[in-house]
Formats: structure tokens, C-alpha cells, sequence
């Protein structure tokens, strides 16, 4: 069976707020994600930064303000400073998960640029507010530099910038090619880089993209097979926060947009989400949309799960002993249950060479591609000296 291709776009509620709070936040997220490439998933992520993004941005105008030497970051280098920090954080917690489980795995992140029209109607009404709060007077300073900030009754000022929709992603053809290659793929952070293109030239521009947006664009523009959108709630809800709130199990496209003309989903929280999955399914209308929490995507996609050891590390050409697998399947093996222990099924489809420390008399079974025959049972102490081919894979059932 071929992988499942998805976007998943992570909130908040999946990084955190603050630098230790996102480390501890990462793992439990990393543990998600881990789990949806253990199902055959090939994953593609983004990932909100407002918190991430605003901080940055606070520290970047403080520097400036103790030391006049600085110059103040735009808000385009911000955005940069982000994508790098949480996809630091993000690949490295995920390789580790998937290390743990005796999946051996690239993760990486790209840095990623999205263009964006210069003439946008958000650019003259912007919205998303970032930074600090600001006393009259330094708001009046941003306002002769151009900047737009709003006030914060009782708290103060803050600056303000557009939200403008998203054109075409820039790096779009690498992050293809390593999804293409079943790569775990971190990209588009925050909703991308914002740019303008001036005569072949990417010029940042002094706005942000709603990440939502750029998932529903990216899932489309990737073909895949399932956009998924984490956010702080279990499902759609209808009437939401109100007495009579109903859980929405499921919507078709054409219920999505009638719901949409009954203002049935906040703007910025629900709303957007609901744009990106219709904007995806318009594009690929095959695919499905996913709008859930953490907890909930774990366990509908735990149901079933299948024992699995991937195995990357093993050099093409001649069949040789697999350094790495012996630790692979001591991880496998620790987290079967007793029953289960007793003997592994071995899936169809998959290349086995029994006895390969003589290799004047090994011998390559291959399993037949047909799913009616019965599956080959192998010992957990043959397991040990299994021989494979790079890219091949075990897949055990408990039974």
C-alpha cells in the first residue's frame, strides 16, 4: 500500500508560549506525529509562531531602544528568526521520538519564503497586532515611521500589521522533492516568510500570512492526501461557546460554505481553518480535512496500529547484516505485549535473508505480493539476523 501524503498544520497549543514551555511542548507534539508515521504517513508541517514571532520581535526593538548602535529587525527577518527556532526545536524532538521507535528518518526545515501582493487589501486595514505595549509617545514614534499600531484600552499601544493572502510559496519545489522522497519535511513555519517580488527581487514585506492558509495552499499544491489542522478543540463545533454548542462529526464542502454564510465560525480562531480546508478540497477534491486536537488525532490514529521497524541505514547492493536493526527490533520488542512477544508475524510483501552471517548459503525468500496468503511467522530470535535490502521494512500484527 502506497504512504498517505498529509499536511499537518500545528497551533499553539502544540509548541507553547515560551522557550521552556515549547521544549516540553514539542515532545508531547513530537510523540503525535511520530505516531501518524507509524500508520504510513508521509508528513509535511507547519506551524504557527505568534507567540514565537511577537517575542523575537520585542526583543529585537529593545535591543534597539538600550542600544542605539541596532538596528531595529523588520518584520520579515522576525518571521526568519522563527521558522529556524521552532524548527529547531520541532525536527529535533521528532527525530529523537522517531529514533526511539527504530524509525530512521530525515527531518528537516526549510526555510521558507511566500510571496504576496504588494496591493493586497489588508495591507491598507492590517489587524494582527505583535510586540510589546507602547506609551502614547512611542506609539507616535512608529507612526512617523509608517507603521500602523492600535490601542489596547487600559494597556496601551501596539503596532500592527497585515495579513495578507498567500500568492506562491517560494521553495516549493524542494520541499516537493524531499516529500517526494518520504522526508519528514518542516516548512512554511508561521505561514512563510512574507515577500514581494520586485523585478526577480524578494523584498520582505511588513506583514504576516495566516498559517492556516498557507496549509490549506500547501496540501493542495503537494496533492495530498489529507490536510490536517491541530488546533485547541476536540472538533468543529456548531454554535460554538454558546448553551446549545452541537459537535459537527463531519462536513461536505458544499455544508461547509452554507455554514460559512451563517457566520457560524469565528474570525481568527475557526474561521480561517475552515477557508484552508475548503481552499485545499476545491484543489483536490479527492483529499480530506482534519480539524481536531492533539489528544484526538493520537487516538483515532493509534486504533489498529501495526508494530513496524523501518530500516534506512542499510547500504544498497549486496545483502549485509543490518548494524542497526538488532537495536530497532530490542525497541520493538520492549513495547510489545506478552502474548505478542511469543512470535511476530511478518507481513506480505517484504524481502528476508535467513542465515546471513554465511553468505556462501544465504538464501532470499521473497513474500508474494498477494495479501490472501498467509503471512510467514518469524521467532523473535531469527529477528536478530535478518539481512535486508535499503528501504525495506518489517511490519508486525500483534496477533
Amino acid at each position: 500500500m502506497s504512504k498517505k501524503r498529509a499536511v499537518v498544520s500545528l497551533g499553539h497549543d502544540a509548541l507553547g508560549y515560551t522557550t521552556n514551555a515549547q521544549r516540553d511542548a514539542v515532545k508531547i507534539t513530537a510523540s503525535a506525529l511520530a505516531d501518524l508515521v507509524e500508520e504510513d504517513y508521509q508528513l509535511t508541517i507547519t506551524h504557527s509562531n505568534g507567540p514565537q514571532v511577537s517575542m523575537i520581535h520585542k526583543a529585537m526593538t529593545e535591543l534597539r531602544r538600550i542600544y542605539i548602535d541596532y538596528t531595529p529587525a523588520p518584520m520579515c527577518v522576525c518571521s526568519a528568526m522563527s521558522q529556524g527556532y521552532v524548527g529547531y526545536d520541532i525536527q529535533n524532538a521528532l527525530r529523537s521520538e522517531l529514533l526511539k521507535r527504530g524509525i530512521y528518518k530525515s527531518v528537516c526545515t526549510i526555510l521558507t519564503q511566500v510571496t504576496v501582493d504588494p496591493y493586497d487589501e489588508a495591507f491598507y486595514n492590517p489587524t494582527k497586532v505583535i510586540g510589546r505595549h507602547m506609551s502614547p509617545e512611542d506609539a507616535e514614534t512608529e507612526l512617523k515611521k509608517g507603521n500602523y499600531v492600535i490601542e489596547d484600552p487600559g494597556k496601551g499601544f501596539r503596532r500592527a500589521v497585515a495579513a495578507p493572502k498567500p500568492i506562491d510559496i517560494v521553495e516549493l519545489q524542494a520541499i516537493r522533492t524531499l516529500a517526494e522522497a518520504d522526508q519528514v519535511v518542516i516548512a512554511c513555519g508561521g505561514g512563510g516568510i512574507p515577500v514581494i517580488e520586485q523585478q526577480h527581487i524578494l523584498k520582505g514585506a511588513s506583514a504576516v500570512i495566516e498559517k492556516d492558509a498557507i496549509a490549506g495552499k500547501l496540501a493542495a499544491e503537494l496533492n495530498c492526501d489529507e490536510l490536517i489542522i491541530l488546533t485547541g478543540v476536540d472538533c468543529v463545533y456548531q454554535n460554538f461557546g454558546m448553551p446549545d454548542q452541537t459537535p459537527i462529526a463531519s462536513l461536505t464542502a458544499a455544508e461547509a460554505r452554507e455554514a460559512l454564510l451563517q457566520n457560524q465560525f469565528e474570525a481568527g480562531t475557526m474561521l480561517p481553518k475552515i477557508e484552508a480546508a475548503l481552499a485545499y478540497l476545491e484543489k483536490v477534491p479527492a483529499g480530506k480535512a482534519l480539524i481536531t486536537s492533539m489528544a484526538k488525532v493520537r487516538k483515532g490514529h493509534r486504533r489498529n496500529r501495526n508494530h513496524r521497524i523501518n530500516v534506512s541505514s542499510v547500504s544498497d547492493g549486496p545483502l549485509r547484516q543490518a548494524d542497526s536493526l538488532a537495536a530497532a527490533a530490542h525497541c520493538l520488542y520492549r513495547r510489545l505485549t506478552p502474548k505478542a512477544k511469543s512470535n511476530f508475524t511478518l507481513g506480505p510483501c517484504f524481502y528476508v535473508v535467513q542465515n546471513p552471517t554465511d553468505q556462501s548459503r544465504q538464501k532470499q525468500a521473497q513474500v508474494p505480493m498477494a495479501t490472501s496468503m498467509a503471512p510467514i511467522k518469524i521467532q523473535k530470535s531469527e529477528i536478530l539476523n535478518t539481512t535486508l535490502r535499503r528501504g525495506s521494512h518489517f511490519r508486525f500484527n500483534e496477533k
